[in-house]
């Protein structure tokens, strides 16, 4: 009860110190809107000059190369934009580098797109080639081109949607390895298609019908594992680490100086507790 009172008390002082020294924090806030503004602006500006080229890929279906050949692509590719400076991010509005892989049915016709920078072109063809010699890539026009920038119209139907993830980043989700059948011994490996469904799906489109299926991938920073080792700590049964934004470090701060003698309080009562089990 004390200690909700003492929290109650210190609220009640910050919320008074708040409207009292209100025109001294004013500019700073102002200052901060006004570089998140023009941070914002100078990403906006970095996108839309942002210079893209539209691949189709063509991979012989003959082709037995296994899948961890293209395991080995995207490896490469995770080098690129994997960390941009925090002076690049703010005076440039520089964004890491994305990839976006797509699976488009145009009338019942299947195509593999690949949409890549510019600059990041030749790595992308280098390591296509580098584990499928055999396979094709040609620059082509974007397949969205042809149709109006607001849809639907009285011509165009449109839906759409987006495939999540049911648990957090922590949980893998199933991989290639997942879809081998080795029952039969090392020599008589199957494999299971997982997109079978999907491109029989695809394949059956009428003339006139688009469908497509979008991936975007980008390099992860190390932000990620931080999260999922919460994750990994809750499934173990350890308490997480409490963490204090903002606002709490400021509410913090003020409570040390308001209530300084608390350690100690709690110090000696823990030194009492201590010597009352060793006496007993």
């Amino acid at each position: 009860m004390d200690q909700l009172i003492q929290t109650l008390a210190l609220l009640i002082i910050t919320f008074e110190f708040i409207l009292s020294f209100w025109w001294l924090l004013l500019p700073f806030l102002l200052f901060s809107a006004l570089l998140g503004s023009f941070e914002s602006y100078r990403r906006m500006n970095y996108l839309a000059n942002m210079k893209w080229v539209t691949l189709q890929l063509s991979v012989p279906r003959e082709t037995r190369k296994s899948p961890k050949a293209t395991e080995q692509i995207f490896a490469a590719l995770h080098t690129v934009g994997s960390s941009v400076k925090p002076k690049d991010r703010f005076w440039k509005g520089k964004v890491g580098d994305w990839f976006s892989f797509e699976i488009v049915s145009i009338g019942g016709d299947i195509h593999f797109i690949i949409r890549v920078l510019e600059g990041n072109r030749n790595l992308l063809e280098s390591q296509i080639y580098a584990q499928y010699p055999d396979a094709e890539i040609f620059e082509v026009d974007d397949y969205m081109a042809d149709y109006p920038d607001s849809m639907p119209d009285d011509q165009y139907e449109i839906t759409g949607g987006e495939l999540i993830l049911t648990k957090p980043d922590a949980y893998p989700i199933r991989t290639y390895p997942e879809f081998e059948e080795d029952n039969a011994g090392k020599d008589d490996l199957k494999r299971i298609d997982p997109l079978a469904s999907l491109s029989q799906s695809m394949a059956i489109l009428l003339p006139g019908e688009l469908m497509s299926v979008q991936v975007l991938i980008k390099s992860a920073d190390d932000k990620w594992a931080k999260a999922a080792q919460g994750e990994v700590d809750k499934l173990m049964g350890k308490k997480p680490k409490a963490t204090l934004g903002f606002f709490g470090k400021i509410i913090m701060a003020i409570d040390g100086i308001l209530f300084p003698s608390t350690g100690e309080v709690k110090k000696e009562e823990k030194e009492i507790t201590m010597s009352q089990l060793t006496s007993n």
